[in-house]
Order: C-alpha cells, then sequence, then structure tokens
C-alpha cells in the first residue's frame, strides 16, 4: 500500500520519491538488507537516504559504523539505486533529530 502511494505521488507530482533509512548497527545495516531495500527502492523510483542513528540513554541501538555505512552504499548503488549518505549534525549537543531532550538534576526528561 505505501509503495502504491509512492507511485501515485510520483505519477502526480512528477517529484522523485526519497526514502529516509536509519542505520542501527546490527539491525538495519545489513547486505542483505540493502538487497531487499534496494528491490522496493527500484520498484517505485525512489532515491534513498542513508542516515546513522543519532543514540539517546533511551535506546539500545547504536549507530552502524562508518564503514558499515559506506558498504551499505555500495551495494544500493551497485544496484542501480540512487544513494546519498546523510550527515548527522548537533549529536555534541544532544540536539540532533531524535536527540532533543530536556536534563533536570539527574533526571532525565525526554522532549
Amino acid at each position: 500500500m505505501l509503495e502504491q502511494a509512492a507511485i501515485v505521488y510520483f505519477q502526480k507530482k512528477r517529484r522523485r520519491v526519497s526514502i529516509e533509512w536509519t542505520m542501527m548497527d546490527g539491525v538495519s545495516d545489513t547486505e542483505e538488507q540493502a538487497r531487499k531495500l534496494a528491490v522496493i527502492a527500484g520498484r517505485i523510483g525512489a532515491h534513498v537516504n542513508l542516515i546513522a542513528l543519532n543514540p539517546t540513554p533511551l535506546s539500545r541501538e547504536r549507530a552502524s559504523s562508518e564503514g558499515r555505512i559506506d558498504r551499505f552504499a555500495g551495494v544500493l548503488g551497485s544496484l542501480a539505486i540512487n544513494v546519498t549518505i546523510r550527515d548527522t549534525r548537533g549529536r555534541d549537543i544532544h540536539a540532533a533529530c531524535g536527540q532533543l531532550r530536556v536534563l533536570s538534576g539527574n533526571r532525565l526528561n525526554p522532549g
């Protein structure tokens, strides 16, 4: 259903769809997953943006290494999928996407 909506969007707007793919170590960064993603992206003519997970104290997952992200992007590229590795900013001040929060004393309050 989501794929069909992306196709209809492209047909009506003539704008390519982007897939934002969060790269999580051992969760979403395997070669097998890259190949499966390539099938979907290819069917809908999508561009794929790879974004390293911004870790938070409330999450067990961690970002994929640069090497794993590069290999994942390489698999997509080898399958003729347009791919961009997105830069993450604000991580050092806990203001990157998914990290915004408020600290109050020793207690962490998700924001």
